[in-house]
């Protein structure tokens, strides 16, 4: 949001506020429900939480074994992803497709040089836990909790000026058709992909 220079709603400042707006509405709720009642439900809220998100990334990881292991390997991979500056929704879907070489090198592309290494060694591991996994359906249950197609601000741009700059509605129906059906393969590739250079510092507004 161009109005949120400082990061308040940045990707891993969400949980802190949505424990800020469920305590929020615990104030809103205070004369109908006893304080104390309220402060021990919103004390639940970071293990819930921490529990959820980790079952979560698991399951886009295709780890549906919990073993010993597992929460330092999806820290690692976060760190990875941070310092290599690597696309989000990216990193996990071609994750699925990592068995040949040609595929781990695409993967490997997601970060820059300064993730790159802390990537490889990551991927070292990863491909070691999932000989224990040993699960013939992992890829097609990866590609089915990890989009290919997300709704990137750059992409939205693109249909919203074929749409009003040149009265084209094709640009909008087929992008709509994608994030109607975000895991599927076919499609578009290009709008799978981050924004081109002259597309990404597109900002948006509340009103958006």
């Amino acid at each position: 949001n161009h109005t949120d220079q400082g990061g308040r709603y940045a990707f891993d400042q969400q949980p802190a506020v949505a424990h800020w707006n469920l305590q929020a509405l615990a104030v809103a709720l205070t004369s109908f429900i006893a304080t104390e009642d309220l402060s021990a439900a919103l004390n639940t809220y970071p293990a819930r939480f921490e529990k959820s998100v980790f079952a979560h990334l698991t399951r886009k990881l295709g780890l549906f074994r919990e073993m010993e292991g597992d929460q330092s390997l999806v820290i690692d991979l976060l760190s990875a992803m941070k310092k290599g500056e690597a696309d989000y929704s990216l990193v996990f879907r071609r994750l699925s497709g990592i068995s040949s070489p040609k595929k781990q090198a695409l993967w490997l592309d997601l970060f820059n040089r300064a993730g790159r290494e802390l990537a490889q060694a990551w991927l070292t591991s990863y491909q070691a836990r999932l000989e224990k996994e040993k699960d013939p359906k992992r890829p097609a249950k990866m590609d089915a909790v990890n989009p290919k197609y997300v709704l990137r601000n750059w992409v939205a741009e693109k249909a919203i000026r074929a749409l009003e700059d040149e009265g084209d509605v094709s640009v909008l129906n087929e992008v709509f058709s994608l994030i109607t059906d975000p895991y599927q393969e076919e499609g578009n590739k290009a709008y799978a992909a981050p924004p081109p250079p002259t597309m990404a510092n597109i900002a948006l507004s509340c009103s958006s």
